[in-house]
């Protein structure tokens, strides 16, 4: 049997290949000429960096890195551009203008200034931020035992996704060892490296590279590449909806001594995020997928996944997962046409 460096291999160049592209990406250092007028009156000299989930990021001088609600903000003035998008989905991209009124943001674009209510901004990012800004890391662990069955599950996951203007990228994975009374073990793990490209304001276009085993399934190693179109149905700043769709090409190494075998089909992913940025922080979210097969008859994969997240402390998450992987028709060898599990841990994201 493979060894698990061997399984990682296919995916190490992929993972250099990523790693040397975000760093090699351009980006500019901020100087704090920036203005913040919040609710109060206060005027606040920074660096404008993003506004997501509801929170708006900017960095000063004295008082180190703040976090200001959106609904607190009533101006904001900057020099440098900004790529801002709406609850429609539409996108300006431009400095950030003087407005006639508190609550309104300006966005000077190559075709004019585009005048807008604050509460119609679904997010702001700022193209001037440098590379450990741009990237969102997150990372998990968990580990639960029953004490009648004396079952043991480990469980460990993360994330780092990069956002450029109208491009973006990223790497996560997950993986899960179980070990039963007899000594029995069992692996399950899948890691995706991504490239997306906004298409329009709601119309993305997405590439994935990815690599995965689940011994339930009977399945040593699946290696996969699939092109997709995404459409953001709903953005707001508390939750998001995305529905991809597209086709994925499979090599497949089953857990006996048979050959891989090749396969295409079908790729159907709906997900949604919900968010709450008050502090504690929370965080529900929810992903389906639904794998046709259009290269072996009636052959039909689901994957679920579900997480809910609870902030601890400061960027310190307890988490409980539930996940679910179903095959109709499974690799010769497989004990079962579907595996589950739950993990409880603890997390942290930047």
């Amino acid at each position: 049997m493979r060894s698990p460096h061997g399984m990682f291999r296919p995916l190490l160049p992929l993972l250099f290949l990523w790693v040397a592209l975000v760093a090699a990406a351009p980006v500019r250092a901020g100087d704090k000429t920036d203005v913040l007028v919040i609710r109060n009156g206060d005027r606040i000299t920074c660096e404008i960096r993003e506004m997501s989930l509801g929170m708006l990021k900017v960095k000063t001088d004295d008082m180190g890195t703040l976090a200001v609600k959106w609904d607190k903000v009533h101006r904001l003035t900057s020099t440098a551009p900004f790529l801002v998008r709406r609850h429609s989905g539409r996108v300006h991209f431009g400095p950030l203008g003087e407005a006639g009124a508190d609550g309104r943001l300006v966005v000077v674009t190559a075709a004019g200034p585009v005048e807008l209510p604050m509460v119609e901004v679904a997010t702001l990012e700022a193209v001037r931020a440098d590379l450990w800004d741009r990237l969102n890391v997150s990372l998990s662990a968990g580990f639960n035992w029953t004490k009648a069955s004396e079952t043991s599950q480990a469980n460990l996951s993360g994330e780092v996704r990069y956002k450029g203007r109208v491009y973006g990228s990223g790497v996560y994975g997950t993986g899960t060892t179980t070990t039963e009374r007899d000594g029995r073990t069992t692996r399950r793990w899948d890691v995706t490296i991504y490239g997306s490209k906004d298409v329009s304001g709601r119309l993305l276009a997405e590439v994935d590279l990815g690599a995965g085993r689940n011994d339930q399934l009977g399945l040593r190693l699946r290696n996969a590449t699939s092109l997709s179109l995404g459409y953001r149905l709903l953005t707001s700043r508390h939750f998001e909806l995305k529905f991809k769709g597209g086709v994925a090409g499979n090599r497949e190494y089953p857990s006996g001594d048979e050959p891989p075998v090749n396969s295409t089909e079908g790729v159907a992913t709906v997900s949604f995020t919900f968010f709450r940025y008050d502090s504690p922080k929370s965080d529900l979210s929810f992903r389906a997928s639904v794998y046709p097969s259009l290269s072996v008859d009636e052959r039909v994969r689901v994957e679920l996944d579900t997480s809910l997240r609870h902030e601890v402390f400061s960027d310190f998450f307890a988490e409980f997962k539930y996940y679910e992987s179903k095959d109709n028709r499974p690799p010769a060898g497989a004990a079962a046409t579907s595996d589950r599990g739950v993990v409880f841990g603890l997390g942290w994201s930047k």
